[in-house]
């Protein structure tokens, strides 16, 4: 079997759960320090192998996959949490200082945080920003659909999403 080929449907449910159950590790503690061998410990592989197992089905790497849970949490806190000091939240999203989440979110939002508007950015980036307030709240799980159920049985809506990176 070939892990840089697996869809999260053809994937092992072993693998599944085990990667499930390192997310669910990651979204409880996204304000901790989130290293490779502590979430490989929780999916009960070593770090190579989950490292290779988590980039197959998740389409980015274990550190990419938490950067932009914490990218995405800290645009919520800040469209929603009212007035909170920027160094609470880069620390709230487990950035190790304020310079480090700042230089991250201008690289991913065009802006640095403490310029931040959210009507502005509404505008210009609605899309981006419509993608990233649900994920906040959204299941960041995988699924394997039973041997029973086939493509057919979907009633399938196209809409346009933001460009991601999957691989």
């Amino acid at each position: 079997m070939r892990i840089d080929s697996e869809k999260p449907s053809d994937a092992s449910p072993h693998y599944l759960k085990s990667v499930n159950r390192a997310i669910d590790h990651i979204v409880r503690n996204l304000d901790q320090p989130l290293n490779l061998d502590a979430v490989a410990e929780v999916a009960c592989f070593s770090p190579f192998h989950f490292h290779r197992i988590f980039r197959a089905l998740m389409g980015e790497t274990l550190n990419q996959f938490v950067r932009r849970l914490r990218l995405e949490r800290s645009l919520w806190m800040l469209a929603h949490q009212g007035p909170r000091s920027l160094t609470e939240i880069s620390l709230a999203c487990g950035f190790t200082s304020l310079s480090d989440f700042s230089r991250r979110f201008k690289e991913k939002y065009g802006v640095p945080p403490s310029e931040f508007k959210l009507d502005q950015f509404r505008q210009d980036r609605r899309d981006e920003l419509d993608a990233a307030l649900c994920e906040h709240d959204s299941n960041h799980h995988l699924f394997a659909l039973p041997d029973d159920v086939k493509a057919d049985d979907f009633d399938l809506t196209l809409r346009q999403l933001p460009a991601r990176r999957v691989a």
